[in-house]
């Protein structure tokens, strides 16, 4: 279900890459020493730096954009603090004291857990209504989100799902 096929089920290795953030899902040994290997290929071509060590991760779990990839459970897990940001922000916005700014990084967390929770994209519909050039945005990000009767019920809907959801198997 959720859009995904026996074909993905099927798959020995996976790449995404956010900004610069990359993760790289392989199975096995050898298949893990080829992506490291054409990995390191790729960044010593592009003339790229990784991070410090303290920051690589090898193994079955990896901090990946803030959430924690657990790929030997097969589950993907939104931190607590994460889930209270969101929660937080939701109740604000409700209340009419965010500013755009501060709508906006909501908006970008609320697609981020949209992606853990296998969300469909409606249920970002009528939340990017202050984003529009008629919208608020004209007052710059320090303008105050005046919620509309659809955004109110979107956010009220995520309110709850937020509540209900840490996280999805993957």
């Amino acid at each position: 279900a959720h859009g995904r096929s026996a074909r993905d089920e099927q798959r020995l290795y996976a790449a995404l890459m956010y900004s610069d953030d990359p993760i790289i899902a392989v199975v096995g040994v050898e298949r893990t020493i080829t992506a490291l290997k054409i990995w390191r290929e790729i960044t010593a071509a592009s003339g790229l730096l990784m991070s410090i060590p303290e920051k690589r991760i090898l193994g079955v779990w990896a901090k990946w954009l803030g959430v924690l990839i657990l790929a030997g459970l097969g589950l993907v897990v939104v931190p607590r603090d994460k889930l209270l940001r969101a929660s937080a922000a939701i109740s604000a916005t409700l209340a009419g004291s965010v500013d755009f700014g501060q709508y906006r990084s909501l908006v970008g967390l609320l697609e981020h857990l949209r992606s853990v929770n296998r969300a469909g994209r409606n249920c970002m519909y009528h939340l990017y209504e202050p984003h529009k050039l008629e919208g608020q945005q004209q007052a710059g990000p320090s303008m105050v989100v005046t919620p509309s009767p659809p955004m109110i019920a979107q956010l009220r809907r995520w309110g709850k799902l937020v509540q209900q959801s840490g996280g999805s198997q993957v």
